[in-house]
């Protein structure tokens, strides 16, 4: 009879065995897929014509190279947060901050009124007892003078022993001892820095807009300005421009294209833990054998 169940439980075993194996491998791709692909991160920004027309923004963070995306827009009551597949279709959708304006206000607490006794006015003190109260106020008492003794004056301290004391040392002496101890890392700290400018990589940069000013000559010499960086900006930039002689009005969109790479995050983040890590532990070792030797020279 158990013979019988006994292949069959074995092979329940190994499915649930494989399945598992399964998962496990799908969620350490995933993971791992986090960090190999950039994370995309879109910033949009625009404002309309009208003069009280207030900005519109829309900012997304996509890992997985895009794949899945959450991003938070300014919609009329405040900011709608969304969850975003390939960055295009939405699959969820909230409304996380509300306007001040859009609240409604609380209600008022009930307030308790206290009814306080009348108040009694203090009788006036007999003459009688204002004189006494003066003369006894009038005399202060006087303070014994005590001699100090011999052994009160031993007591204290005199100020050539205070000299007899180390003196701390001095900023000059800290400073010193404060560089001595950081210069080692200062080489892993240089390498660590010049990692984390490659871990972000700007993609995208668009500008169109409308730019108006009060003088018309003050918006033609900005036109020209702009005209003149134009050809020194990156590939990866695009600045359109235009000017409105007709009325003061400043208006357009932007927006913002950037790749973080979590592997050269982590990469640069790993390395510098095992560079000062080492030296870290190299100079508590010389000072062990230091202390060491000092101990073993004074016994």
């Amino acid at each position: 009879m158990i013979a019988d169940f006994l292949p069959v439980l074995l092979q329940v075993l190994l499915w649930v065995l494989q399945t598992l194996l399964v998962l496990l491998g799908a969620v350490m791709a995933v993971l791992v897929a986090f960090v190999v692909l950039p994370v995309v991160v879109r910033v949009e920004a625009g404002r309309g014509p009208e003069s009280d027309a207030t900005p519109d923004v829309d900012a997304v963070v996509a890992p997985w190279f895009g794949a899945l995306a959450v991003g938070v827009r300014q919609v009329v009551d405040g900011w709608e947060g969304r969850l975003l597949l390939l960055g295009r279709f939405c699959l969820y959708r909230r409304l996380v901050v509300t306007e001040e304006g859009s609240e409604v206000p609380a209600p008022p607490e009930p307030r308790s009124e206290v009814i306080s006794p009348d108040p009694v006015t203090p009788s006036p003190a007999p003459s009688s007892a204002r004189a006494k109260s003066g003369t006894s106020t009038s005399r202060p008492t006087p303070r014994p003078t005590t001699e100090p003794t011999g052994d009160t004056a031993a007591a204290t301290p005199s100020p050539v022993a205070a000299d007899d004391s180390p003196a701390e040392p001095g900023l000059l002496m800290r400073i010193r001892e404060g560089w001595h101890d950081v210069r080692p890392f200062l080489p892993p700290t240089k390498r660590l820095l010049r990692s984390l400018l490659r871990v972000i990589g700007l993609r995208r940069v668009q500008i169109d807009a409308t730019v108006g000013l009060d003088d018309a000559a003050a918006t033609g010499k900005l036109m020209g300005q702009a005209q003149a960086i134009r050809p020194f900006l990156p590939p990866w930039t695009h600045v359109a421009i235009q000017a409105d002689f007709v009325r003061p009005s400043t208006h357009g969109s932007a927006s913002l294209i950037l790749h973080v790479y979590l592997a050269r995050l982590v990469a640069a983040a790993g390395r510098f833990g095992l560079h000062a890590g080492y030296l870290w532990l190299r100079r508590w070792w010389r000072l062990r054998q230091t202390a060491r030797t000092l101990s073993a020279v004074t016994d």
